[in-house]
Parts: structure tokens; sequence; C-alpha cells
């Protein structure tokens, strides 16, 4: 079974015991650094990553598609969280107490890219989209070009949950890098602040966008860190009060993490003040980190 990380939230408003792998029992809680950050350590200087398993390398161009509907789950590689063939719809919360509507994945694809840029925008490590034609999970040819690296989609869970994110090769075949949201569960977006509770009065246990940022640092080879009772909650923290914040941002801890396994992003954007001044005078600069194939 592939090694995964996840912050998995039952169908209702609280959450479910989080579930660890064998993995999680030797992580690595990073040397010489006032941050703490986890990651998945192979031994040496070796972490699970993408690109060069040396710490420090770029992680290249890194693709990812939608999982097609109807595409085959591997009992083996992901158990629980993928059985029978996968579905493509949501349940999002149209507003604290007002239901939900069934909602595809692909429309929130927006949110995804979003989620991608907010790690792409501290690390050297690039996402572009491309297409999928649906191998199972974990086959052998579920790889570029018939999908992405890193394959995102949805399945009813067999025990309840929210999402699970698939640690980076090598990790036990093409899954490596996944992340599976559960049909079966609920997601809502708060409309509050960075660090700010869940909407009273909200029945989802799940901030999608809070809840992709976290999943996409496992598939890139982030770890859940220790958890520090009254201190900072990093994206990859989601115990004690950390737990039902808004968490949209990465924080040092998080940029540490990605930034030892990957180095510094080479690009970094640029404020909007700055870009709009540019823009006047110089014309369009490429500073898009993300490419839609």
């Amino acid at each position: 079974m592939g090694l995964r990380t996840s912050a998995l939230f039952a169908n209702g408003g609280r959450p479910s015991p989080r579930r660890r792998t064998a993995l999680v029992t030797c992580l690595l809680l990073a040397p010489l650094s006032a941050q703490a950050y986890s990651l998945f350590p192979l031994g040496g200087d070796q972490y699970l990553k993408w690109g060069d398993n040396t710490a420090g390398t770029a992680g290249g161009e890194v693709t990812w598609s939608f999982i097609p509907a109807g595409t085959s789950g591997s009992a083996l590689y992901c158990g629980d969280a993928c059985p029978g063939t996968s579905l493509d719809s949501l349940n999002i919360e149209n507003g604290p107490g007002l239901g939900y509507t069934s909602t595809l994945l692909t429309d929130l694809e927006s949110y995804i890219t979003a989620a991608m840029d907010e790690w792409a925008q501290y690390a050297n490590i690039t996402f572009t989209k491309v297409g999928d034609n649906g191998v199972a999970i974990n086959d052998a040819g579920a790889v570029p070009p018939d999908t992405g690296q890193i394959r995102i989609g949805v399945f009813a869970f067999a025990s309840g949950g929210g999402a699970v994110g698939y640690a980076p090769p090598p990790n036990g075949g093409t899954g490596s890098g996944d992340i599976l949201f559960d049909a079966n569960s609920f997601y809502a977006f708060n409309s509050g602040g960075e660090g700010d509770p869940f909407d009273a009065g909200s029945t989802a246990p799940n901030d999608f966008e809070t809840l992709l940022l976290h999943e996409l640092g496992h598939a890139i080879g982030m770890a859940h860190p220790p958890h520090t009772p009254g201190g900072d909650c990093p994206v990859m923290d989601v115990d004690g009060e950390c737990y039902g914040k808004i968490n949209r941002e990465l924080d040092a801890d998080d940029i540490a993490g990605i930034q030892f396994l990957y180095g510094e992003a080479t690009v970094v954007p640029l404020p909007t003040s700055v870009w709009l001044f540019g823009s006047a005078l110089i014309g369009v600069l490429g500073l898009a980190r993300r490419r839609e194939a």
C-alpha cells in the first residue's frame, strides 16, 4: 500500500481520529533549523520528493491531471481511500446551514492552481496541467504522457474522511503524489480570513482551500510536524487548536521545509503595485510559474 498522510475528517461536524502510516513514525525533524517541519526521509540526504531525491535539488516541472470519473481504484495501493471507481463531484456547502450542492471537482480548478502557486512561489518546483486517459490508480501505465505525475480525483471512501495525499516518489508505484477527496464528506469555502475559525453554523468539517493546500504539501514531500500547543499553526499541522482554522497561506515552518527539499524559488512574484507599474513600461512580463498544457 502506498504511504500516505491525511487530514481525514468525518462526515459530520467533528474530526475523526487522524490516521498515520508507518512512514510517519520515522519522520525527520529537520536539523540545523529554527523551524519545525517534518519530511519523509530515505536516509542520509535523500527524501521522498520530486526530481532528484537529494535534499535541496530542484523539483523541476511536475505535471498534474484530474482523474476522470470511472477510473479504477487500487485496493493494494490506496485501500479504503479508492474503492471501486472514481467519481467526479464533491458536496460543497452553499453557506452556513444552507445545505450543499454537488460540485464537479473540475469546476474547482482555480483553487487547485492557487494552492500550487502558493507552494511554488517559495520553492524551486513548477506545476503543469496535462490530460488524463483514466488509467487505473497506481497502474504501471499511469505516467506521463497518459496521466499527470500528480493525479487529483474523487472516490467514495469506505471508512469516511476528507482527503488523503500520497508522498512523492519513490513511494510504491505510480500512485505517488496522488490526492484523493472523499465524495461522502462535506466541504466549505469559509468566509473568514487567515487564522480565523470556520464559519459559525457551518456543518462542513473541511475548509476546501485549507485541506487542499495541506494535501498538496504531502504530495510534494511535506509531512505532519510535531504539534506545539499554543504555537503557530503551519499548513501541515492539523492537530489541537490548529484544527478548525482557515489556513490558506504557508508560514515560516512550511516555507523552511519546502525550501529544504527543493531550494528557493528561482522566480519571485512581484507585488501587484510593482507589476502594474512595470507592465505599463515594458509590457507583459513572464512571471507565471505554472503552465497549462
